[in-house]
């Protein structure tokens, strides 16, 4: 399968050749990729660099759209320098996101799940604009910072409960629901533990507190 990365520093991405070749990818690196290149190139994988502007990143989107072949994966790459790019981040055409700088082995977990939820295999990746959940995988891509964290079951069941109601606050009831099967002990104070857990990976804005109702995230 073909790669195209868009990067800026091309020489960076020479290290993870050689695995990616083991594992059967070719990959091509360019700063600015054209029309004819995307026309003739039939790339399989498309990784969209975070240094890229939101508008090149719709105007690549487009020039993939009209040579007439299947949308390929595309994987978005976040760091810190993305903040601010939400917009850019959550549409639907993206099939997986990776921190930058990124070696081999997670690059190939990557695609390996992009590939899944492309063939419908995956559960699709859950996002309020600001977080996005990869259910394949227990990740979480915090879109302001740029940040991927990789969650426990029960942070990822607390965090996909608040994340599939954005704007909502729901109540220690609802998510202990969520956090604890039918006849299950609750532990005294789980909620507040898996907040606090979840605060201090995803940003203490990332959950807010209602005071006398529950918590929410943003919509």
């Amino acid at each position: 399968m073909r790669i195209l990365l868009t990067e800026e520093n091309c020489l960076q991405s020479e290290a993870i050749l050689p695995p990616l070749r083991e594992a059967g990818y070719a990959m091509e690196c360019i700063k600015h990729p054209t029309g004819e290149l995307l026309a003739d190139g039939h790339f399989d994988i498309v990784i969209l660099s975070a240094g890229l502007p939101p508008g090149e990143k719709e105007s690549l989107k487009d020039l993939l759209r009209v040579t007439g072949r299947e949308l390929p994966l595309l994987i978005m790459m976040t760091c810190s320098e993305a903040a601010g790019e939400r917009s850019g981040c959550t549409d639907t055409d993206i099939d997986g996101y990776i921190a930058t700088p990124f070696d081999a082995e997670s690059l190939l977990a990557c695609l390996h799940n992009a590939r899944r939820r492309r063939e419908g295999q995956g559960a699709p990746l859950i996002s309020n604009g600001e977080i996005v959940l990869d259910p394949a995988s227990y990740q979480a891509v915090n879109l302001l910072s740029g940040e991927v964290h990789r969650l426990s079951i029960r942070e990822f069941a607390l965090m996909q409960a608040l994340i599939s109601q954005p704007g909502r606050p729901l109540s220690r009831r609802e998510l202990e629901s969520k956090l604890y099967g039918w006849g299950e002990g609750i532990e005294s104070n789980a909620v507040e533990f898996f907040i606090h857990s979840l605060r201090k990976k995803m940003g203490s804005g990332a959950i807010k507190n209602i005071r006398g109702v529950g918590w929410m995230v943003s919509s």
